[in-house]
């Protein structure tokens, strides 16, 4: 890892627009639906090509894929050589919480989360729509502390109408 607080300063500054954007919000809302009832998980990545940030979907590797979201050592490699081939890098992680869980870090996630990434995390209703979101990044000891960031989504007929299945969100 080149910077162990990767969510400072610009980047920081950058999450934010990009989890405000609604395009990237329709989008990751499409994917959450699209996966519901299993939780659904990707990555937010730096697109150094085109200067934007990126939402790219993988597989829930988890062993209990309702209650919590799990990488591979193989799902973080190639996301991490994805980002390179955009001449960007990793900076996060996004997931779903079950349904009746607010968009918060759980235990389990403060327990095995990767300390230099940040994470987006979006709680959803019985049906799989998001709902609410937060952004997070760690501070020393392990603290999580939110980005000053959190969106109410208004679930709306665009989110349920997407059905474009591409692992990117729209640039």
């Amino acid at each position: 890892m080149d910077d162990p607080s990767k969510c400072e300063g610009e980047r920081r500054k950058a999450l934010k627009e990009f989890m405000s954007d609604q395009s990237a919000l329709a989008w990751v809302a499409a994917h959450i639906r699209s996966e519901f009832p299993t939780l659904a998980c990707g990555a937010v990545v730096s697109d150094g090509l085109s200067g934007q940030l990126r939402a790219l979907a993988y597989p829930n590797r988890s062993d209990l894929p309702q209650e919590r979201f799990k990488a591979s050592v193989d799902d973080v490699h190639d996301l991490e050589l994805r980002a390179r081939e955009m001449q960007g890098e990793l900076l996060g992680w996004f997931f779903s919480r079950a349904p009746g869980n607010p968009a918060a870090i759980g235990q389990y996630t403060q327990d095995h989360a990767w300390p230099w990434y940040c994470y987006w995390v979006i709680s959803m209703n019985s049906v799989g729509e998001a709902l609410d979101y937060r952004a997070f990044i760690w501070e020393e000891g392990r603290r999580t502390a939110p980005i000053a960031l959190r969106i109410r989504i208004a679930v709306c007929w665009i989110c349920s109408k997407l059905s474009d299945n591409s692992l990117a969100s729209p640039s």
